[in-house]
């Protein structure tokens, strides 16, 4: 599929707390071909959008570290339809490799997929693409609280 068809009529939000990163993924999307690029700087400001904007968001692009809502609770939010967001929407999430931890919980809950940093606009777009051509199947709401819940400090 041609870069232009894959993000024709898709509306993207971006999450980051760092504007530079947000400004650089969302060009990258906008210049793409996507019909809307959405920012948000934190987790909770995510939520919101995805909730109250009147687009469906076709994916989200995430930073998997951002404060004071982070990316695993943005996700954990998703998986379980918080606020009525869509929890099958895919997520894309932005990590370095010494993230270990935040990556398997990311993974226990579904990412859809990650994308190293330094970010590469050619690894982006293409990893976008394919999530968006073929998500991740989405469980039972209630498998993940049950994931966070093996995730929490002092689970073992």
């Amino acid at each position: 599929m041609h870069v232009k068809d894959c993000f024709a009529n898709r509306h993207l939000l971006v999450l980051g707390d760092e504007a530079f990163i947000r400004t650089v993924v969302s060009r990258f999307l906008r210049r793409s071909g996507a019909a809307s690029v959405a920012e948000a700087a934190d987790g909770g400001s995510a939520i919101r959008a995805m909730a109250d904007y009147a687009l469906t968001f076709a994916a989200v692009i995430s930073d998997i570290n951002v404060q004071p809502v982070n990316e695993i609770e943005l996700l954990r939010a998703i998986r379980t339809g918080q606020d009525g967001v869509k929890r099958s929407t895919p997520v894309l999430m932005l990590t370095v490799h010494s993230e270990v931890e935040l990556v398997a919980e990311a993974v226990a809950l579904d990412a859809d997929a990650f994308v190293l940093k330094p970010i590469h606009r050619d690894d982006l777009i293409e990893r976008v693409c394919r999530v968006l051509e073929q998500p991740v199947p989405v469980k039972p709401a209630e498998h993940y609280a049950t994931v966070a819940q093996n995730f929490a400090p002092g689970a073992n």
